[in-house]
Formats: C-alpha cells, sequence, structure tokens
C-alpha cells in the first residue's frame, strides 16, 4: 500500500539520513548521549517539532541503510525481488500544491519550472506544454501543480504498480 509514492528513483544514504537527523537534533538543542538526544527528541512538542524542521528536507525517501534496503528500493521491484503481494496505491488531485509556494506564476516562469520537471527538458517541453498549456495572461500555478502531481507523485505510483504486477505474474498457470 502507498499513498503518494513520491519521486520513486530518490533514496537517501545511511549517511545523509543520520546528517538530517543531527541537523534536526541541534535545531532542537537536543544533546548528549545517544540516550539523551533520543529521551530530547521523543520530548518535544509539535510546536517544537516545526520550529526545528524550518529549512531542513521533508520529503520522505527511503534510506538506503545496508539492512532493511540494501539497494534502491525502486530496483529492487523492477528486479522481481519484492515481495509477491497485491498492491494499492493512490494519491490525491493536485497533491503537489503542498510543495508549490502559494504565488503568481507568470507564463516564462511556469515554462521554466515546467522544464525543470522534465528529465529531458529539450525534447519533452513541448509536449508537455500541450498537456499543460501556459494560461499567457494570468496565474499558471494550478497547471504547474497538476503536472508537478502527476510528474512527481502520480507516475511514481504507476511504475511500482508496473513493477509490482510484473514481480506478481504467477508463472504457473
Amino acid at each position: 500500500l502507498t499513498e503518494s509514492a513520491y519521486s520513486c528513483d530518490t533514496y537517501a544514504s545511511l549517511e545523509d539520513a543520520l546528517a538530517i537527523t543531527d541537523t534536526f537534533a541541534a535545531a532542537a538543542n537536543c544533546t548528549g548521549s545517544t540516550e539523551e538526544v533520543d529521551a530530547c527528541m521523543m520530548a518535544l512538542s509539535v510546536d517544537d517539532i516545526a520550529t526545528a524542521s524550518e529549512g531542513i528536507p521533508k520529503f520522505p525517501h527511503p534510506t538506503i541503510d545496508g539492512v532493511h534496503w540494501t539497494e534502491p528500493p525502486m530496483q529492487t521491484l523492477v528486479d522481481g525481488k519484492g515481495a509477491r503481494v497485491p498492491y494499492v496505491g493512490g494519491s490525491n488531485t493536485n497533491e503537489a500544491s503542498f510543495f508549490v509556494p502559494d504565488v503568481f506564476l507568470s507564463a516564462t516562469d511556469y515554462e521554466s519550472d515546467l522544464a525543470n520537471l522534465l528529465n529531458d527538458p529539450d525534447a519533452m517541453l513541448d509536449e508537455a506544454l500541450s498537456l499543460y498549456p501556459t494560461n499567457a495572461t494570468g496565474d499558471n500555478r494550478d497547471m504547474y501543480i497538476k503536472a508537478f502531481t502527476h510528474q512527481a507523485i502520480q507516475c511514481c505510483t504507476l511504475r511500482v504498480a508496473q513493477a509490482m504486477a510484473q514481480t506478481n505474474i504467477d508463472d504457473t498457470v
């Protein structure tokens, strides 16, 4: 079961995840031994967590820790090494609105931001603009949110579903 599978090919190394944890602990004024830091972080209020989190990356990504994940999760699924279990995936309509600043997005800025979403903007921008056209005289934020939601969240959910479907094919039938 996944909700909002974000950016299938993004993951953190154990070192990166630990660095983020250390940065958060320092921002929350949690210092001392591992046990003291753990206790301090467990005692934080919601407001303390929100304050300490400012400026720290918040996108949830799996961590390649060498124990639970030894390779990127998407590679595990594509290689057929995932569990043979039913899969349900989903996302919310216009989910990327959470990640897009609530500001006016001009046509020029929209096209630039849209190009940044694409793996190969030179080859894909015209097609993307045909699917997510520019509003030349108005705000393009809503259209960018749709494109971002489809590219970063819904396409990943579809890729996971396709990989799971391949893993779950029963060769004996």
